[in-house]
């Protein structure tokens, strides 16, 4: 009866411990990725904050953004501009995921670019993306480096005081869902000039 009892008791301990890893559902990068991009294409803003690490770092364009609350300026940045991602080609090698990132929105469109390819980098550490840059060029980006210097110049002669709402110091631009907006609102009238042919 005791060696029956202790086999039964063995037998429930395994089971429990069974039920337990298979509960416990293991970390998957891509999916992270995954969740990120479409909380953002959401705007789900909380969502996106809770994907990153306090610490995170962005590599984006020679500056460096640092800190959950400079990154996820970037989701009200996209709303600003009518922003879509679309995730495309993923690779992971443990918490580091490499990934296409097509990109497209009503500023973009304007200045007669339709999307922006990114080959894009996430290192995960925790569970939480800690760095994001990029791994090469992005695919279109001289097409807006061109239409993009043409518009800055009509800009700054057109519209000097709409300056202080897009760039602070040093000319580092203002991310926020405003500044997406005032970007749209001058490409508009931009594109309808004959600058903008």
């Amino acid at each position: 009866m005791h060696l029956q009892n202790s086999i039964k008791a063995a037998l429930m301990l395994s089971g429990l411990l069974l039920l337990s890893c298979s509960s416990t559902k293991r970390f998957d990068p891509k999916q992270a990725v995954t969740d990120l991009y479409r909380a953002w294409n959401h705007r789900q803003v909380q969502v996106v904050r809770d994907l990153l690490a306090d610490d995170v770092q962005w590599e984006l364009m020679g500056q460096t953004y640092k800190g959950k609350d400079e990154v996820v300026q970037f989701v009200a940045f996209d709303d600003g501009m009518s922003g879509h991602v679309e995730l495309g080609e993923m690779s992971a090698q443990g918490d580091t995921v490499n990934f296409e990132l097509r990109e497209s929105n009503e500023f973009m469109t304007l200045l007669g670019i339709r999307q922006l390819t990114h080959y894009v980098r996430f290192v995960f550490v925790g569970g939480k993306v800690q760095h994001i840059s990029g791994v090469k060029p992005s695919l279109g980006d001289d097409q807006l480096e061109s239409a993009g210097g043409r518009f800055d110049s009509w800009v700054q002669s057109k519209h000097p005081e709409a300056l202080p709402a897009l760039y602070i110091q040093e000319g580092k631009p203002i991310i926020s869902k405003e500044s997406g907006s005032v970007l749209v609102r001058l490409a508009k009238e931009w594109s309808n000039s004959k600058e903008g042919q």
